[in-house]
């Protein structure tokens, strides 16, 4: 059952990850330690897609655009490395999703060098 997270839970979130840090063994304790309606797997997501300070929820630049589906087109899918590398502060997640649902993938993948899966 998904239920609409809060500001409440962002902010226990925040505070226990301050207070504990962002290792491997981190996310089952704010699950017994705060969160116990959520999974560890879903404190993790909150954390690292949409609470992390330095992530960048700017609209998609052209530049970003290209460098994206440049690496893409070099290296397949590997979401994390692109943004540990090339698109510091864009979650992986938001970087699959936004290729994924790109429009300038869906109306021309081939010119970015892409192969158009059926």
């Amino acid at each position: 059952v998904h239920t609409r997270r809060s500001s409440e839970e962002d902010r226990i979130v925040r505070q226990l990850v301050a207070r504990h840090g962002t290792g491997s063994t981190c996310w089952m304790l704010l699950n017994k330690k705060g969160l116990p309606q959520r999974t560890p797997k879903q404190i993790r997501e909150r954390w690292l897609n949409h609470l992390v300070p330095h992530i960048n929820k700017d609209p998609w630049t052209q530049e970003e655009d290209m460098v994206l589906c440049a690496a893409h087109r070099h290296f397949g899918g590997i979401y994390a490395e692109f943004a540990r590398l090339l698109l510091p502060g864009r979650p992986e997640n938001s970087i699959k999703n936004h290729l994924n649902t790109s429009k300038m993938l869906a109306s021309d993948p081939a010119h970015f060098g892409l192969e158009v899966r059926a």
